[in-house]
């Protein structure tokens, strides 16, 4: 099977530097392959080929490519329906939680790579059931918001990918996250120890970068202005209708959801 990647117009060629990632993962053993008889039969002596031979034979790029996967699907690819719902109406007063989500997640990352393997986390805190203790006013826009995150994430997870020749349609995002969680192959099961390393890495230097730029703005760890504990009804009602993407705090995340 082939993991097809979309075709990137529209806004989305960002958001494929991040894809390309998974369809290495999938794809790898096929593309060596097609490396492999095209030596056989023409004698290639190309030094690109050679290059992307030995590349996609390394099991430390393998370990890189899978652990960016991991970090794509389990902290970020689900945190983009927050920036890029317009039925939310979300201003800048609304994304401390948003930011909060992958910030805490990077920090229990740092600490233990092998966190970032539960297949079935999502770091959203609009995942689970619990409303924050604010006004009734903002608890049943927290509500709706819950409501709306389920509904983009259940048809997101149900979303299918049509075979390479046509034949059929199948659920290749779950295909392919369980080889990435839970892998069947050889090679790709021998790169845990070396996914758990990078993503430590990778996750502290990604919470660095959001304590550094106008995201800190909505951390509570840094206490940053549009932060949880620090926005007062108030400042949603006067906020309100200015649109995140007014917000420097806000275009920095998807520089970070991109990364």
């Amino acid at each position: 099977m082939v993991y097809v990647l979309p075709r990137a117009d529209l806004g989305t060629r960002l958001g494929s530097s991040i894809k390309v990632a998974l369809a290495l993962y999938m794809n790898r053993k096929i593309y060596l392959e097609w490396l492999e008889e095209r030596t056989a039969a023409v004698g290639s002596n190309s030094k690109l080929e050679a290059c992307l031979y030995a590349l996609l034979s390394s099991s430390e790029v393998l370990a890189a490519i899978r652990a960016r996967v991991v970090l794509h699907v389990r902290a970020m690819r689900l945190l983009r329906f927050f920036t890029n719902s317009g039925e939310l109406g979300f201003s800048p007063a609304d994304m401390g939680p948003v930011a909060d989500s992958p910030f805490e997640f990077l920090c229990d990352l740092e600490a233990d790579g092998s966190k970032g393997m539960d297949v079935s986390l999502d770091v959203s805190k609009f995942a689970g059931d619990s409303t924050a203790d604010t006004s009734e006013e903002q608890r049943a826009k927290d509500i709706n918001t819950k409501e709306a995150y389920a509904s983009w994430k259940a048809h997101f997870l149900k979303r299918q990918g049509r075979c390479i020749d046509g034949s059929a349609r199948v659920l290749m995002w779950e295909l392919a996250v369980a080889e990435v969680f839970d892998p069947g192959g050889a090679d790709n099961k021998a790169t845990d120890g070396l996914v758990k390393d990078l993503l430590e890495v990778w996750a502290r230097g990604m919470k660095d970068g959001m304590v550094t730029t106008p995201l800190k703005d909505s951390l509570s760890a840094e206490e940053g202005k549009h932060s949880t504990e620090v926005v007062t009804d108030k400042m949603r009602k006067d906020l309100s209708g200015s649109g995140t993407n007014n917000d420097m705090s806000e275009r920095v995340l998807p520089s970070l959801v991109w990364c």
